[in-house]
């Protein structure tokens, strides 16, 4: 929406490295989550780990991100080299995509604000230990004018670095 002019501002999942976007503050810094059904064999487990979750199919987001973000999100492979098992279905919106997790057809990544959209009797959500924390920030177009952009994105880093120095050490 952002390329296409939709929107003038968004919050954009790093890394993002494209010419034509700017990217400001940092706005969160989620821990990396796994999505899955109840009775999924990593379920009872207390956190899991790329080689665990390459066992079994998760949803390509080639069609929701550009590539470079969708492997600095959920990358190809683990750190022993094993390559993680993409599948491309045709998902409309997340509620068919909480179906497919619930009924055991794919385990999902996903970051831990995000854990709500997964909320389904049958879906539990598990720390994934060894991927970092994902961060998103500020995106905008780079050439655009319109002085409201630049006066929210002048709040925006006050009030987040008003924020970070608040923060307990």
């Amino acid at each position: 929406p952002l390329r296409r002019c939709e929107i003038e501002l968004m919050v954009a999942r790093l890394p993002l490295d494209e010419p034509q976007i700017v990217l400001g503050p940092v706005v969160s810094i989620d821990q990396r989550m796994l999505a899955v059904a109840k009775d999924h064999p990593l379920a009872a487990s207390a956190t899991t780990t790329l080689d665990e979750i390459a066992k079994y199919p998760i949803l390509d987001l080639a069609d929701l991100y550009p590539r470079h973000t969708a492997e600095a999100y959920v990358p190809n492979t683990t750190p022993t080299g094993r390559a993680l098992h993409r599948v491309r279905l045709d998902v409309a919106d997340i509620s068919e995509l909480v179906i497919l997790i619930a009924r055991g057809r794919i385990v999902q990544p996903t970051i831990a604000s995000a854990a709500s959209r997964f909320a389904h009797p049958n879906i539990v959500c598990i720390p994934i230990s060894d991927l970092p924390p994902s961060r998103a920030a500020l995106a905008w177009r780079r050439r655009d004018p319109d002085p409201r952009l630049r006066a929210f994105i002048a709040v925006a880093r006050q009030h987040l670095r008003r924020g970070r120095s608040r923060s307990p050490a």
